[in-house]
């Protein structure tokens, strides 16, 4: 009694007949408007509605902030329709969801937030990789566009940046504002500025996984700030945005 489920994303409006804009079918990419509305119309589709102003209201669970809402799960994952690493083409909707600035479950108002602009899809692999690899530095970016960006650096100082991959199909979701704190606000240093022993205990003013996550906030923020510069040396008008 095998089961195969299918992922698809359109757009009400396609499927109402008022717009032929494509769908998005997850592992495959997108298909049109015509044949979205032959699956819809199949008896064993199950469709579920996707309202964009939910995410207005909050965007984490309210019993639990760590884990985003259905409705935030489903827009990332249509939005980036794929892992976030480069050249990687597992589907989103079998990846996990990462927090790029890493989650504090301790004190969540040092860590990530759980926030559109803080999330996106990566596969196991890909996952582990950033969690547990030393050098590996990811970031996301939503620029004055509302276009969101990924990038990864490698260990040896590399940067890939790409674009969300359907952007096309939800372009009013980089719009939507955030409502947290700016990401790394309150890290004030990833480890105390002296260094000491008590006999055999090391004493650090934070964990190793909380300066390792320090670290990386850090590396994000420098990141940008290069970036920025760059972009305001290169850019052909004056006050022309970044991206």
């Amino acid at each position: 009694c095998a089961r195969v489920v299918l992922h698809v994303v359109v757009r009400e409006e396609t499927l109402d007949g008022t717009a032929d804009t494509p769908a998005v079918l997850d592992g495959f990419g997108p298909i049109s408007a015509e044949h979205v509305r032959e699956i819809a119309d199949r008896p064993d589709t199950v469709a579920r509605d996707l309202d964009l102003g939910d995410l207005l209201d909050h965007q984490a669970q309210p019993g639990n902030q760590y884990r985003p809402t259905a409705t935030l799960d489903t827009v990332l994952r249509a939005l980036f329709g794929t892992c976030t690493w480069p050249g990687c083409t597992e589907p989103a909707f079998a990846a996990d969801l990462d927090h790029v600035c890493e989650y504090n479950h301790d004190d969540p108002a040092a860590g990530g937030p759980t926030c559109l602009c803080n999330l996106n899809p990566k596969c196991r692999f890909h996952h582990g990789l950033k969690t547990c690899a030393e050098g590996w530095i990811d970031d996301q970016i939503v620029d004055a566009n509302g276009v969101i960006w990924t990038e990864v650096s490698t260990p040896e100082g590399f940067t890939v940046r790409q674009q969300a991959l359907n952007t096309w199909l939800l372009p009013e979701v980089g719009l939507i504002p955030c409502q947290h704190a700016p990401i790394g606000a309150s890290i004030v240093g990833a480890t105390r500025p002296e260094s000491g022993h008590a006999e055999n205990n090391p004493r650090r003013a934070k964990s190793r996984t909380e300066a390792k996550h320090a670290y990386r906030m850090a590396r994000r923020a420098a990141n940008r700030r290069i970036r920025e510069q760059e972009a305001a040396r290169t850019s052909p008008q004056e006050g022309t945005p970044p991206f």
